[in-house]
């Protein structure tokens, strides 16, 4: 797991410590570890989950920035609106990504295990 400062947020920070080293339903979780590259732009989602199967899920947290951030990020996930992504919002930033194809996890304070664990059972994900 990587230090606390090489988290962009305590929102990322709290979620990496809570899910650990261990399989969850046969994911792990990885930090920054897969980057996307489409028309010599680069992404570095926060988040890999990596199934027993082989298969990865990538996820984002959005929480509280500025709007040209959120207009940037925006940007970013258009143009990767085709790769395997859960975004995970905070409540007051949902709505500007509502849009978006990912499947989406709205979080108030705190990001809990069992919303992650459920979508990346639900979009069946494990299967493919």
């Amino acid at each position: 797991m990587p230090a606390p400062d090489e988290f962009d947020s305590d929102v990322e920070r709290k979620f990496s410590e809570k899910w650990g080293a261990e399989r969850r339903d046969g994911w792990t979780l990885e930090r920054e570890s897969e980057p996307l590259i489409r028309d010599q732009h680069l992404f570095f989602p926060d988040f890999v989950f990596r199934h027993e199967s082989g298969k990865t899920v990538l996820a984002e947290i959005i929480g509280y920035w500025t709007p040209e951030y959120l207009a940037e990020k925006r940007c970013t996930l258009e143009r990767f609106q085709d790769e395997r992504l859960i975004l995970i919002l905070r409540e007051s930033a949902a709505a500007q990504f509502a849009d978006l194809p990912f499947p989406t996890i709205v979080y108030k304070t705190a990001l809990k295990l069992e919303p992650v664990i459920d979508a990346l059972a639900a979009v069946g994900w494990q299967a493919q």
